[in-house]
């Protein structure tokens, strides 16, 4: 199953958190990235797994007009949503916008996870609306050297 990541748009190039870049790294086949403002109904269509970052509350308004739009093109739709501010405010969130789930803590191998297709509940660290998994995962200092930094499936504004 493809998984489409949506990132929310300040307007610069650094609009993304650099750890989108090696969590995908190792799942390039199954993983796109696209900004907010390029995400079109067939996108959202052709797509079965979502992941939203919500990294600054800025993009709290436009993380809420993402969310929607997957909702009305596609009701079956799974949706992880993530990044810092999401972190501190994932249960206001969890109230306020039709998604599915997010990663307490650290995230390399529950988001590798999730996009591997593996039921939430048996990811570490997964929480969903009625669930909250055991914060059992942490990245290790000794894991840093099998990180992929590949920047090549995200989109650069400045194209």
């Amino acid at each position: 199953m493809k998984t489409l990541v949506i990132i929310p748009t300040l307007l610069l190039d650094c609009s993304f958190s650099a750890p989108l870049a090696w969590m995908f790294a190792k799942h390039a086949d199954r993983v796109k990235g696209v900004y907010g403002f390029e995400l079109t109904r067939d996108m959202v269509l052709e797509h079965e797994q979502f992941i939203v970052e919500l990294n600054w509350f800025v993009e709290l308004h436009e993380f809420g007009l993402i969310v929607d739009f997957i909702r009305r093109n596609n009701r079956s739709a799974k949706i992880l949503f993530g990044g810092m501010y999401a972190g501190i405010r994932h249960r206001e969130i969890f109230q306020r916008y039709d998604v599915d789930h997010f990663i307490l803590g650290d995230n390399e191998l529950p988001i590798g996870l999730f996009v591997e297709s593996v039921a939430p509940r048996e990811i570490p660290n997964c929480v969903g609306r009625d669930f909250a998994n055991p914060i059992s995962y942490a990245f290790t200092e000794d894991q840093y050297g099998d990180l992929d930094f590949d920047l090549s499936r995200f989109p650069s504004y400045f194209k």
